[in-house]
């Protein structure tokens, strides 16, 4: 009997550990939304939103988004830099590859940014005007 309730305790066990797991992973999944073109495009034309071009001076001087401020990732000022960020408003983040912006969503979120979204594969896909 003692075998049994073991046994049982041990599958019990496991099945929560495994939905817990599954849950975390699925949360941090829906947090973070990664836009194709046509999607960030459309983000773009909506009320209260606010386009950041992550990358480097020198690379948003070579071109960038129409409206884009510009929030250097590399910069030590970068977490204090979005740490007085309006959290109501919704943040479109792109960098050159999509790498930074990856990274950035965590830290957004960890501020208590809930409205975050990254263009996927960054500015190198983007299909659409850039400004000078």
């Amino acid at each position: 009997m003692l075998k049994q309730f073991v046994i049982l305790a041990r599958w019990t066990f496991l099945i929560v550990f495994s939905f817990h797991i599954w849950s975390c992973s699925a949360q941090s999944q829906q947090n973070t939304v990664h836009l194709t073109n046509g999607a960030f495009q459309k983000k773009m034309k909506e009320a209260n939103v606010v386009i950041l071009d992550i990358r480097t001076a020198e690379e948003f001087q070579s071109g960038h988004l129409s409206n884009a401020i510009n929030i250097d990732f590399y910069q030590n000022d970068f977490v204090q830099k979005i740490s007085q960020l309006d959290t109501a408003k919704t943040y479109l983040l792109y960098c050159r590859s999509g790498n930074r912006t990856g990274q950035a969503v965590k830290l957004f979120q960890q501020k208590g940014i809930p409205h975050v979204f990254h263009l996927k594969w960054g500015i190198i896909s983007w299909d659409g005007p850039l400004q000078k």
